[in-house]
Order: structure tokens, then sequence, then C-alpha cells
């Protein structure tokens, strides 16, 4: 990475305060013309064979700047889960993102990996699924009150009572995940009902390439019957915002570092905090959505399994790409 030099320090000192208030406004105020926007670009890579729970973690494999040029995008027309009606985009689908990378073979699933520091697994095997579950990465947008192509995407607020401000809504820069379907296919039965991970993502800021079971490997700790019960709970619905000793999603809170969750809640309280929202949290920025579906025995189970992943070692990763 090259280091600029600092220049001179100017003599018009006005005309750079005009400079900053011009630039401010297009990055933080209501709409940008997408002309203003550089080819976006979407860093990739492959998950490298390694121990990820130590503090000297693998380096990137095959890391490469996957540019989208401008005239390669297309436009759709399409529902948009988070705003609840349909927009016009401009930008690419996400098979055709994927397929600009060349991945090795035994690479089977893609982490997205949001500003946010949600992860999403994305099993290639829906490439090939686009037309039923249709994913779109925008760039730009249509805007009807301009009446042209902007590249600025409006925030989502969480809806709260008492007329209390979202303090932290989702925020999105340079790009924006489009999804139609309150669907993902490692969500399922009950858990579905009350929990849609797309409803919480925001920028993309990077695609991993993974071997899926190698992946999953690293957080198989579970020995008895109650703590793979428990394990499926963190598969639907916790992996795509929490991790462990720093391995997967960061957007939550890691359920092992520094401090074992499963220390800091017992089942009766895991029970509530999943479950029940508080009626600030929109104004405290809390993040995380209520599942209505959790019960009390599932608490227990999901329980179990955070103990047995905060007191056992987690295994390295090992995939079939690397032999």
């Amino acid at each position: 990475m090259s280091v600029m030099q600092q220049s001179k320090q100017p003599r018009c000192l006005g005309c750079w305060t005009w400079v900053w208030t011009l630039a401010v406004f297009f990055l933080w105020g209501g709409e940008a013309t997408s002309s203003w926007a550089t080819p976006s670009q979407i860093p990739m890579w492959v998950r490298a064979k390694g121990n990820y729970t130590s503090y000297t973690r693998p380096a990137y494999q095959g890391l490469h700047m996957v540019v989208v040029p401008r005239s390669s995008w297309k436009t759709v027309k399409m529902f948009d889960l988070q705003y609840k009606k349909k927009m016009r985009y401009q930008g690419i689908s996400l098979p055709r993102l994927l397929r600009l990378y060349r991945y090795p073979a035994g690479v089977d699933m893609a982490l997205l990996l949001f500003k946010n520091k949600m992860a999403v697994p994305y099993p290639l095997k829906l490439m090939k699924q686009h037309k039923k579950f249709p994913v779109f990465l925008a760039f730009a947008r249509w805007s009807k009150k301009s009446k042209q192509w902007v590249n600025t995407f409006p925030i989502v607020s969480k809806k709260s009572p008492y007329y209390y401000r979202d303090v932290r809504p989702i925020r999105f820069r340079g790009n924006k995940l489009v999804v139609s379907r309150a669907w993902h296919p490692f969500t399922k039965g009950k858990v579905a009902k009350s929990f849609t991970v797309w409803r919480h993502v925001d920028t993309l800021r990077a695609i991993e390439f993974v071997d899926r079971a190698a992946y999953y490997r690293q957080f198989a700790v579970a020995k008895t019957k109650i703590e793979k019960r428990g394990a499926s709970w963190f598969y639907q619905a916790c992996q795509f915002c929490h991790g462990a000793r720093d391995i997967g999603a960061g957007f939550g809170w890691d359920f092992v570092t520094p401090l074992p969750i499963y220390k800091y809640r017992q089942s009766n309280r895991l029970y509530m905090h999943i479950k029940f929202r508080k009626s600030d949290a929109a104004l405290r920025g809390l993040m995380m959505p209520a599942i209505r579906s959790m019960t009390q025995k599932d608490a227990v189970m999901l329980w179990h399994w955070l103990r047995a992943i905060g007191s056992r070692s987690m295994k390295p990763y090992h995939p079939k790409y690397s032999k």
C-alpha cells in the first residue's frame, strides 16, 4: 500500500471549507447521482487451512478485488424485504458476481460478510435456483423524487413503541443486498416463522469461499443429545450474528471470548433475552431481534451447547482443497 505525501497547507482555507461541505453533502446527504460512484469493488478470497482460534490467523488465500464495472450493471424491479415494497435497482445478481471469482474445486459455500460484521452463509448450489430465490447486489436505485439513478439507499429503522428513535438504524454505503423472500436454507421450522436474517444485513463488504463441511467442523463440539439439539439452534438462528473464539460472525457477542456466555447467562435468562424484546431496545441501540418461537426447553438445550463450545477446544479448519 502506497503512502500519500502530505501536501502543503493551502493559503485559502475558505476554499477547503467549501470542498469538505460538498463532500459531506454527497456522502451523508439525501441523494447523490450514480455518476459520482466509482466502479464497484468486492474483495473475495478463499479461507486457508489453519487454526482460526489462535492469535496468528492464516493469511487470505487468493485474495482478489473483483471489480464490477458500471457497463455490466443490470436493471431490475423487485420486492425488497427490508423496504417492504418493490424498487428499481441497478447492479448484479449474486450468482453472476460469484462467478467472477475462480474458486478451487471443493468450495461449496460462500460467506457473505457485511460491514456490521454479520456473516451469512450462501451455499453455492443456490446459484442454480436464482429464479426461485433471487439475490441481487444493488449499486444504484431509481429515485422517484429526483427522477434519476442515485447511489444512496434509505436507512432501515427498527420499530419501537412510544415513538422512540432508533439510534442504530441499518445504513448502506455503496451497495445493498436485495432479497425478496424471507427465507434462508439453514433456518427451518418454527425458527423460520419468527426470524429472517436478510432483514438485518447492511453493506456487503467482502465474500469468503469455504468448504462447508470443514467450516462447520470448527463448531462441532457437541457430544450429548441435548448439546446437539442446542447446536441446531446456533446453526438456524445464532451463527449469522454470533461467533465463537473469533470464528464466524462478529455482529453480536462472541459466545466464548472474552467471557463464555454460559457463565454469564443461565438458561432462564437466556430464554428471556432471546424471546422478548425490551420496549426501549431501539433507543438503547440494542440490535438483537426477538425470536418468539424460542421456548424454555429450547433455551436449556442452547445453554448446554454454549457450555460445550465455551469449555471445549475447537477444531482447525481443514478443507478438501488444501490436500
